[in-house]
């Protein structure tokens, strides 16, 4: 009966062994699972800032390149007026 006893015992420890090292494992994956969506969260707060960061470059470009077309089409306008001006005074 004793013998059964020990054996039993020796089943429970070694279940225990086996429950402890599965619990340690599974707390270890928690606890990296978390530091991992720190860091994503960090890495999504940095994408965004950078978004912003390029959407106000792209607008800056277009407000630039609005003006350049409208300069090219001031000095276009200006030319056509000198050019047309400069023959009516010839004749």
């Amino acid at each position: 009966m004793t013998d059964l006893l020990e054996e039993f015992e020796q089943k429970r420890e070694h279940l225990r062994k086996l429950v402890e090292e599965h619990i340690s494992k599974r707390d270890e994956a928690a606890q990296k699972s978390h530091e991992y969506a720190e860091k994503r969260d960090e890495l999504n707060a940095k994408v965004r800032e950078m978004r912003e960061a390029v959407k106000a470059k792209m607008n800056q470009k277009s407000e630039l390149i609005a003006q350049v077309q409208k300069l090219r089409a001031e000095k276009e306008e200006h030319y056509k007026r000198s050019r047309s001006s400069g023959r009516s005074t010839r004749r």
